[in-house]
């Protein structure tokens, strides 16, 4: 997001004493003083409320930016469907990026199905969505008889995950979304049961 400059017209951008202020008039050296401690405070004032309001917009742009990736994100079903993320709606939603060829993600399945039977019906919904072939996950899910909800992304899925702050592109990666959709969790590794346990939302 591009960086706006304080508004001209923002209350404390510019502060100038009217030329009746006895602070201002008078030749007095403490009031002198007392005046320039005014007009700083002022500005600092001014400053402060212009970095919250920058800080907040920053924190907005970028929850939108990690909205709009999901969104856009190219995904199907196992049968070849295209999958919107908005059928997770109105629930927390744990996503986990994962590929057949990553021996950690290979190690975590059994603990995400685990944690998708326990919290399906009221709790934290769970997603996997693969950097794989269509083949080598139907194959992966029937051996293992797992039944927690898959994605197919290709290897969009790396693009995918950089933008959502995993620059290196490392599997697996997990990230819960809350009810509003905001990320407000990340983990770039193999999850733990402890990892899950903080991460169980209603």
């Amino acid at each position: 997001m591009n960086d706006v400059p304080p508004s001209t017209d923002h209350p404390h951008a510019s502060y100038r004493a009217p030329k009746d202020n006895p602070i201002v008039a008078t030749d007095h050296p403490r009031r002198r003083i007392v005046a320039a401690w005014v007009v700083a405070s002022c500005v600092g004032l001014g400053a402060g409320v212009w970095w919250r309001q920058q800080s907040s917009a920053t924190e907005d742009a970028s929850i939108a930016t990690l909205q709009a990736a999901l969104d856009t994100a190219a995904l199907t079903d196992l049968n070849g469907s295209p999958l919107q993320l908005t059928v997770f709606a109105g629930r927390p939603l744990l996503i986990n990026f994962w590929a057949t060829w990553c021996p950690p993600c290979v190690e975590e399945m059994p603990l995400l199905d685990a944690f998708y039977k326990d919290n399906k019906d009221t709790g934290t919904q769970v997603l996997a969505i693969a950097a794989d072939k269509p083949v080598a996950v139907q194959r992966f899910m029937a051996q293992h008889q797992l039944q927690l909800p898959v994605a197919l992304g290709g290897m969009g899925v790396i693009d995918l995950v950089r933008q959502l702050g995993n620059v290196s592109g490392s599997l697996p990666f997990s990230i819960l979304l809350n009810r509003q959709r905001q990320v407000v969790q990340r983990k770039m590794g193999k999850l733990s049961p402890d990892d899950l346990l903080k991460w169980r939302l209603k």
